[in-house]
């Protein structure tokens, strides 16, 4: 008996496993499950054989070995036996009954949820409040996973779409760059070959440098020459300027001791002037006192005679001293006019010694300064000489570095050709590679349209949430990711997908739940996440965008 109904139970979840493996097609699932039946039946009719033949068995046995048996009492086992075969059976055929209408109830849940699958709503679930729900469950469980491994598939896809846009762009940007390497690298081919010209004639040019710098560096030597030449002549006429002076000094001091020499025959002369003018007054005196003598002899007659004469030689005589002394007076003067031009001229031969020491002593400042001046120049050329020996030295190694460079740069100009060439290639490359990426593109965006119609969630439209705004029995709850996000339903919590578990004690179990985005791609995941820790939630359609679209107000 218990095999029997191990028998029944087997085929019971035979059929499920046929409903299960071939889904929708329910014209497929019912032959399977009749051909399953079928076979059922059979087992069981062989069950119920093989427990008769066992009973045949026994009495066989028995009557071979010579022992009696009674055949009434076998008779009466096998009716017993059949009885209790049919009692069993009509209670099987009870249960059979009552699992057929559980399992039409199954199956027509299986039928409406299948009606659901070929819409692309995977959001149905099987009623798992019944005595005999471990398929419903297995059923849901599977939808469950099914569910989450499409909100995967989703958000791989979404982000997939994400990074092709962004691969998009970044491959336009490489075309855009690729053009410009291109153009560059045309450039720098032209700019590599217009350097190449340029380093040749650098090149002259330095040599040409070159060539002057040891020209300088040689003038240079011949300048420094010259500059120790005119200053040791410069030292000669110093020398000579200081003779001067001191030749000056001397005729200075010289005509000091004549002017004081002539000033003292001056004050001598003068002292003449004196006496010549006292003898002057003497002659005159005895003039007058000669003529006085002769009056006086004249009135002596001829006793007096004697006198008269001699008074008249005294006159005579005092005549001559008063000519000579006017003639002494007219030489003095002279002399003392003489004395007075000496002076004077040793006056002016004094201001000119002056004049002259002080212009030798300018002179001097002079012969110091071009001195100092030839001095500095000769340290310029020095240190000019020295630069042109720098420069001659930098001058060689730049011209060994020129011909380096001109011969690099013979290579760079060929590998620059060689790099545009390339870059065609790798433009090329760009091109085709951006094809591909619209392709993927395509591609990608058709697997989000298609996956983005399959439903995995329970949803409600915008016009009816909105009914339910305010309701206490109803909370919303915005799963936008915190870097989109751009406003809110007026009354809603926003909490970020990503810290949606994380945050779950903050909506409360007792309430139903409206999950939603900003454009309905993140709120499944949100839906499924809900769901899965006991929350009454229902996906809002369209998201945000919808609700904006309808005119219904949103804060920040």
């Amino acid at each position: 008996m218990k095999k029997i109904l191990l028998i029944f139970l087997v085929s019971y979840f035979i059929i499920l496993i046929n409903l299960i493996i071939f889904k929708g097609n329910l014209a497929i699932a019912l032959v399977s499950s009749l051909l399953s039946s079928i076979f059922i039946t059979l087992l069981a009719i062989k069950v119920l054989t093989d427990e008769l033949d066992k009973l045949l068995l026994e009495v066989i046995k028995k009557l071979e070995k010579g022992e009696s048996y009674n055949l009434k009492y076998f008779k009466l086992k096998v009716i017993e036996k059949i009885k209790e075969i049919l009692e069993n059976l009509k209670k099987c055929k009870k249960k059979i009954k009552e699992m057929n209408a559980e399992l039409k109830k199954t199956f027509d849940e299986l039928l409406e949820a299948f009606k659901e699958f070929e819409k692309g709503n995977l959001s149905v679930r099987l009623n798992e409040n019944r005595k005999r729900n471990k398929l419903q469950k297995i059923f849901n469980r599977a939808l469950d996973k099914l569910t989450n491994i499409i909100e995967n598939i989703r958000k791989e896809v979404l982000e997939l779409n994400t990074q092709i846009e962004i691969l998009k762009e970044q491959a336009k940007r490489s075309k855009e760059l690729a053009e410009q390497l291109s153009d560059a690298a045309q450039q720098v081919a032209t700019a590599a070959s217009d350097q190449t010209e340029k380093i040749h004639d650098i090149k002259d040019e330095i040599e040409k440098t070159h060539e002057l710098a040891k020209k300088t560096e040689l003038l240079s030597k011949e300048g420094e020459e010259m500059s120790l030449n005119v200053m040791q002549k410069i030292d000669n006429g110093l020398n000579k300027v200081e003779n001067a002076v001191n030749t000056m000094e001397k005729i200075n001091e010289v005509i000091e001791r004549l002017s004081k020499a002539i000033e003292e025959l001056g004050n001598k002369s003068k002292k003449i002037n004196e006496i010549s003018v006292l003898i002057k007054d003497i002659a005159k005196q005895t003039s007058l006192l000669a003529l006085n003598a002769s009056i006086e002899a004249a009135r002596a007659g001829d006793a007096g005679r004697g006198f008269a004469v001699v008074a008249s030689e005294i006159k005579k005589l005092a005549e001559e001293i008063g000519r000579s002394i006017e003639d002494i007076n007219k030489t003095v003067e002279e002399i003392q006019n003489q004395i007075d031009r000496t002076v004077e001229l040793g006056n002016l031969g004094k201001k000119e010694v002056e004049n002259g020491v002080l212009a030798i002593d300018e002179v001097n400042k002079v012969f110091l300064e071009i001195k100092d001046s030839i001095h500095s120049t000769a340290e310029k050329i020095k240190s000019i000489r020295e630069s042109a020996d720098i420069t001659i030295e930098n001058m060689g190694q730049a011209l060994r570095d020129i011909q380096d460079l001109a011969s690099i740069s013979e290579q760079f100009t060929a590998t620059a050709e060689e790099l545009t060439s390339t870059v065609e290639e790798e433009k090329k490359i760009v091109e085709e590679l951006e094809k591909v990426i619209d392709n993927l593109n395509k591609v990608s965006k058709s697997v989000r349209d298609s996956i983005m119609k399959i439903k995995t969630t329970r949803d409600i439209s915008v016009d009816e949430a909105h009914r339910l705004l305010g309701d206490p029995d109803w909370i919303f709850v915005n799963v936008v990711p915190r870097a989109k996000y751009d406003g809110k339903i007026p009354g809603s919590l926003y909490i970020p997908i990503e810290e949606l578990e994380d945050r779950l004690n903050e909506i409360p179990k007792d309430k139903k739940v409206i999950v939603y985005c900003k454009l309905g791609f993140t709120s499944p995941r949100g839906y499924q996440i809900l769901k899965k820790h006991g929350y009454d939630v229902y996906n809002l359609e369209g998201g945000l965008k919808a609700w904006k679209e309808r005119g219904y107000e949103v804060e920040r």
